[in-house]
C-alpha cells in the first residue's frame, strides 16, 4: 500500500496528498478521481489492489490504492489539478499547513532506490 492510503484509514479523512517532486516541481497526489468527480472507494486491503474485495460491511467493492493528480489544499493557497508549485512555494504552503494543525510526514529516498512499502 500507499502512505497515503495508510493515513486515510487511520485518520478517516480523505483529504490526504502525497506530494511527488518532478522535473517541473513538486505535484500533489490522492485518491480523488479527476474524472468520476468522486473519491475513490479504500479498503484495508492491499493484496486486493484493482480487484473487487468483499467484506461483510462492503460487499463486492472495488479496492484502490493508485494516486491521481490533485489540486492543492485550499489552506496554504490552494492552486490547480496537477499544478507544479517550486520549493519555496512548498515551504509557504507547508507553514500554512502547520498553523493550521495538518498532520505531515516526510519520506525521503535516495536516488536510485525505490520506497518499500
Amino acid at each position: 500500500g500507499t502512505i497515503t492510503h495508510a493515513w486515510s484509514l487511520l485518520t478517516g479523512c480523505r483529504e490526504v496528498y502525497t506530494i511527488k517532486r518532478s522535473k517541473h516541481g513538486y505535484v500533489a497526489f490522492g485518491s480523488f478521481n479527476p474524472n468520476t468527480k468522486d473519491w475513490e472507494k479504500i479498503t484495508n486491503a492491499p493484496h486486493t489492489q484493482g480487484r473487487l474485495h468483499e467484506s461483510k460491511d462492503a460487499p463486492r467493492t472495488q479496492c484502490f490504492q493508485g494516486l491521481w493528480p490533485m489540486s492543492w489544499p485550499k489552506v496554504g493557497g490552494g492552486g490547480s489539478l496537477g499544478q507544479p508549485i517550486d520549493q519555496d512555494e512548498l515551504f509557504q504552503k507547508m507553514c500554512a499547513w502547520e498553523d493550521a494543525n495538518y498532520l505531515m510526514a516526510a519520506l525521503g529516498v535516495k536516488d536510485g532506490e525505490r520506497a518499500k512499502g
